[in-house]
């Protein structure tokens, strides 16, 4: 992201001490150099759950790495609790450990039954009028499916699970879903 800032520096200060097409061809890159990055800001600042979303899979990755360096040094299995539980500690620092128990016990009994289908189902079909109902069905099926298959967790659904957890106590119930549509629809990557 530094680099567009350069750029925008370098466009910028050319243009205004320069004159004639030169000026005015640095004119239209700084331009669309700031017009490039109000898009990347709109896209990621665009909806609540973006707003949680980008920065907690960020500390997820890195909590992951430094949890799975830790496991393969002392020659345990890496937990995927444990990192979850760092996880929502960073994202509420005074939370004690029977929240963050709860909060993660709340995801996987949702994720596992699948509260969310009929609530999914009316979004997916709001937002997409056009869908037919069967394929609707298969989709929300193939998605229940996944949610109940053993090896969800290497997936990563469960930490996208305890992450619209944390957006719904965020933003409320839902933004939750929301997220949930836009994990489905890979828009939560």
């Amino acid at each position: 992201m530094s680099y567009i800032f350069i750029l925008q520096f370098i466009f910028f200060g050319l243009a205004f001490l320069t004159s004639g097409i030169l000026s005015i061809i640095l004119w239209v890159l700084f331009t669309f150099v700031i017009l490039y990055e109000v898009y990347i800001f709109y896209f990621r600042l665009s909806s609540p759950w973006r707003r949680l979303h980008f920065s907690l899979m960020m500390r997820y990755a890195t909590i992951a790495g430094r949890q799975m360096e830790l496991a393969k040094r002392t020659g345990k299995e890496f937990s995927i609790r444990e990192a979850l539980g760092i996880l929502i500690k960073s994202a509420y620092p005074h939370i004690d450990n029977t929240e963050i128990n709860l909060l993660i016990k709340s995801a996987k009994e949702k994720m596992v039954k699948f509260d969310d289908k009929e609530a999914l189902e009316k979004l997916i079909q709001k937002n997409n009028p056009a869908m037919d109902k069967n394929k609707l069905r298969e989709m929300v099926d193939k998605l229940e499916s996944m949610l109940k298959d053993p090896e969800k967790e290497k997936k990563g659904l469960y930490i996208r699970y305890v992450i619209a957890e944390i957006v719904g106590r965020d933003y409320g119930e839902k933004e939750r879903l929301n997220y949930i549509n836009a994990v489905i629809l890979g828009q939560a990557i």
